[in-house]
């Protein structure tokens, strides 16, 4: 009997050791992912930068443009103002007096303009230095966030090296009868192939187990399997165990 418990321990060493690997290698395969999803993260974030950046290039560049309009204006102005005073017939004075004011309400609507722009350029030049400011902080962030996660992977991969070292011993301690049913379970169940009984019920399935298979267990004369979900199962209170791990 004792030495069916220490095959069990031996088993159940291995499971334990198999789902670590598994958590492992789960881990390193979802942080791939998880850094992609941080890159697409900052990539928005530069994105939005540069849209701020460009409606304010935008901006400036139409100001600049109704700048140089009223500038025209004035010139234009100057030049009907020159010809005004040397004008000798009413017909072309009133023609240049209308020339003036024409040349005058157009640039105050020009001017008009150019404070709205002003106030906009005002407007998108502090709403761009406040998300930059923000942006980059976020970005700063995310940069970090994955330099935690790469270094994490290369932790997961020296643990995994040094988890499939400790497997191939633990494998090589397992009663070889007991194993092939392991690796079996294992291919059908997935890495939990074995399960406590507590309560006379076992832990993976929660189904209960009938009185006398219940108790043959609670002897452990023998390898037994759950009634229902087939896993090889042990007396999880039995002392022998304490320390032995449930289920993950």
């Amino acid at each position: 009997m004792d030495d069916l418990r220490e095959k069990m321990k031996q088993l159940i060493r291995l499971q334990e050791c198999d789902i670590k690997i598994r958590n492992a290698q789960a881990g390193i395969g979802e942080n791939p992912k998880r850094i992609e999803e941080f890159s697409e993260k900052i990539r928005k974030i530069e994105e939005q930068v540069d849209q701020g950046a460009l409606q304010f290039e935008e901006c400036n560049r139409e100001k600049r443009e109704i700048d140089r309009r009223i500038d025209d204006v004035e010139s234009g102005l100057k030049k009907s103002q020159v010809k005004l005073s040397n004008i000798a017939s009413n017909k072309e004075y009133a023609a240049a007096l209308k020339e003036i004011s024409d040349l005058e309400r157009e640039k105050a609507t020009l001017e008009d303009k150019a404070l709205d722009l002003m106030e906009r350029k005002e407007e998108l030049k502090t709403a761009y230095d406040s998300f930059n400011k923000e942006a980059e902080e976020n970005k700063k962030r995310f940069l970090n966030d994955q330099e935690k996660i790469r270094r994490n992977v290369t932790l997961l991969e020296k643990e995994l090296k040094k988890l499939q070292k400790e497997k191939t011993f633990l494998r090589q301690a397992v009663d070889s009868n007991l194993l092939k049913q392991y690796d079996f379970l294992k291919i059908h169940k997935g890495v939990v192939a074995i399960s406590p009984v507590a309560g006379s019920v076992c832990k993976v399935c929660n189904i209960g187990i009938p009185p006398q298979q219940f108790n043959e267990l609670i002897r452990g004369d023998t390898i037994m399997n759950c009634p229902n979900c087939k896993r090889i199962i042990y007396w999880g209170e039995d002392k022998c165990y304490n320390g032995q791990p449930l289920n993950e």
